[in-house]
């Protein structure tokens, strides 16, 4: 990823999107005029035909122009619906692409599908039935690899589907030798768990660490003394939630999609965990 921290290597992309924007505005404007001629046109047709006695309403005419006055403005409406959501998501996506512009990181408004691939496989999503993702940016910072996505996670399918949404942040080779596990903000589910005496994992002498989150994984002997004060107040003062799975670090704010201004602070935060992981790892033995 090294060779993505170059100035300008977004302006493609940046270009795409203001072409995308410009194309949505101009369709914007063609639905808003289809909707008030769609409205005004027949519809004064129809007024005139029906004061001036001279429209027959028992004829094909009256419900031609009776339909034209309800369907056509209904048209328009639906684009101006249409056009105003991808007006919003290109004004985010250009804004996005902006942002991570200094930091040198290169911006896709899809990212690739081996980027969901890899997100399947922590536990944290594996259960998704489908993975959406946009606004992709990818760099190197601080020395790590980096990537950040708007994710959406979908489980189930119809109208009984549930999506979970958060811009996630990707470490990868970070060296830090560290197990595998997940750190989840906790749900009703572990509330009940407390109430029926059902506690799960416990990070010692760190109350507030413990309230707001759940510790998973295996070798929890391991695990727990890699969460030393500083990695757990890192976690908590930011809403941190991670899954390390063999070498990479997932990272994110539960149910929290950053803003375009907030992806440069979610890049570094998620830097600053994995060094404050690297700075606490053990002394390899001699």
């Amino acid at each position: 990823m090294a060779e993505s921290n170059k100035v300008g290597i977004n302006d493609a992309a940046i270009a795409d999107l203001r072409r995308r924007q410009r194309r949505a505005r101009s369709l914007f404007q063609v639905f808003l005029w289809l909707m008030i001629l769609g409205l005004l046109v027949p519809g004064t047709v129809l007024a005139v035909g029906i004061m001036s006695s001279k429209l027959d309403l028992t004829g094909s005419t009256f419900p031609v122009l009776a339909l034209a006055v309800i369907v056509i403005p209904l048209l328009g409406l639906g684009g101006i619906m249409l056009m105003g959501g991808d007006r919003g998501k290109y004004r985010t996506a250009l804004a996005v692409a902006e942002n991570v512009e200094p930091l040198g990181f290169r911006y896709a408004y899809k990212p690739e599908k081996s980027v969901l691939d890899s997100i399947q496989t922590f536990t944290m999503f594996g259960n998704a039935t489908t993975h959406v993702g946009q606004n992709y940016a990818a760099g190197e910072l601080s020395g790590l690899d980096v990537e950040l996505v708007d994710h959406a996670a979908i489980y189930g399918r119809g109208k009984y589907a549930v999506c979970s949404e958060q811009t996630i942040a990707m470490v990868h080779d970070t060296g830090l030798n560290l197990p595998d596990f997940s750190i989840a903000e906790k749900s009703w589910l572990h509330s009940l768990k407390k109430l029926v005496g059902l506690e799960g994992n416990a990070l010692p002498g760190n109350p507030a660490f413990n309230e707001r989150f759940a510790i998973q994984g295996r070798d929890m002997k391991t695990i727990l003394s890699r969460i030393t004060p500083p990695v757990a107040d890192l976690m908590v003062s930011n809403g941190l939630s991670a899954e390390s799975l063999d070498g990479h670090l997932l990272i994110f704010q539960n149910g929290h999609r950053a803003t375009p201004e907030e992806y440069p602070q979610l890049a570094a935060a998620a830097v600053a965990l994995a060094q404050t992981f690297q700075k606490q790892k053990p002394s390899p033995r001699t």
